[in-house]
């Protein structure tokens, strides 16, 4: 639908709403990126509990393995602990 509308705001002349569509669009984007980095940055750091919030706070809900994943190692980070 927004690539429709874009279309016919150029016919239109009406740039300026383009440019809000392309704009929004592009972030949508950045956003989906910028979530995939922060789950691997926290992976990598061992921060499974922000893993999962950051999964879930996805429009998806994350993928259902790196979810698996991450409640594995928060089980694994109690049980080294010794924390039943």
């Amino acid at each position: 639908m927004q690539h429709g509308s874009g279309v016919l705001f150029v016919y239109l002349h009406e740039y300026r709403c383009v440019t809000v569509i392309f704009f929004n669009f592009v972030s949508s984007i950045l956003d989906l990126f910028d979530r995939d980095l922060a789950v691997a940055l926290r992976k990598k750091l061992g921060d499974w509990f922000r893993v999962v919030q950051l999964l879930k706070q996805g429009s998806a809900g994350g993928d259902d393995t790196q979810l698996e994943e991450a409640w594995n190692s928060i089980g694994d980070y109690y049980a080294d602990r010794q924390k039943w």
